[in-house]
């Protein structure tokens, strides 16, 4: 039981520096918002300052070959399975470079988000077709822009106590891949779902995240042959569960 209240203490005391660190930064997003490289960098400070002051670190692992792809300045997908709310800071931690996150029209409620998210990444409203195919043309246009983009295949949070598992996967990241030609890169997040469980209420504490960055995969052949290819790049790291 004290466990439980300690851990749900960490929680409020995580959510609490989030969010005095974010009004910190906030006064200087109007000059910032005509640059999308200074508001990548207002963004990752804010993620920074917050993870510092509530230890939590990142320890990034990366492919040679995605590095030697990525280091030219190539763009690509990031796929990371996703279990924590905590997913998206440590993507911001663990990647370089300019990068848009494809996430759900609801992130946009906050409002402490909601100019990084309008300036620099794509919401989807999933219950309209044509919103969600303007969002993929625009996508396609950053891609080719040489900005590379986080998108979660999963579409929602998948939690599991005791291990981090992958759910469903949905096919829109791979169609993308393959009708850009740029590839794919497995992301496992492997400790997030322990330190912060999906929303938190089961409490957290501080800790060290791992992500690998694992091998390219090339979109050869249509998205079903490049989604398996994927689940098995996954399946090394986390368990699959189909929901």
């Amino acid at each position: 039981m004290m466990n439980r209240i300690i851990g749900l203490g960490w929680v409020i005391w995580f959510y609490l520096i989030a969010g005095i660190v974010g009004l910190g930064v906030l006064p200087f997003v109007p000059f910032c918002v005509i640059s999308r490289s200074c508001m990548q960098f207002l963004r990752r400070l804010w993620t920074s300052l917050t993870f510092l002051l509530t230890g939590v670190t990142v320890n990034a692992i990366y492919d040679p070959e995605f590095l030697e792809y990525f280091h030219k300045g190539n763009p690509v997908i990031f796929c990371p399975n996703h279990a924590s709310h905590l997913d998206i800071p440590v993507m911001l931690e663990a990647t370089g470079g300019d990068i848009s996150f494809i996430a759900k029209y609801e992130l946009a409620m906050n409002p402490l988000l909601f100019p990084y998210l309008k300036r620099l990444d794509l919401l989807v409203k999933r219950n309209s077709v044509v919103h969600s195919a303007m969002v993929w043309r625009k996508a396609t246009q950053l891609l080719n822009n040489g900005i590379s983009l986080v998108v979660f295949p999963e579409g929602k949070i998948v939690y599991n106590d005791k291990t981090p598992c992958m759910g469903r996967l949905k096919n829109g990241a791979f169609k993308l891949a393959v009708e850009t030609g740029h590839p794919i890169v497995p992301v496992a997040i492997l400790d997030n779902w322990h330190i912060m469980g999906d929303d938190g209420r089961f409490g957290g504490h501080p800790g060290t995240a791992r992500v690998l960055f694992l091998k390219p995969i090339y979109p050869e052949g249509n998205a079903n042959e490049l989604k398996q290819k994927y689940e098995s790049a996954m399946s090394r790291y986390l368990c699959n569960l189909k929901k």
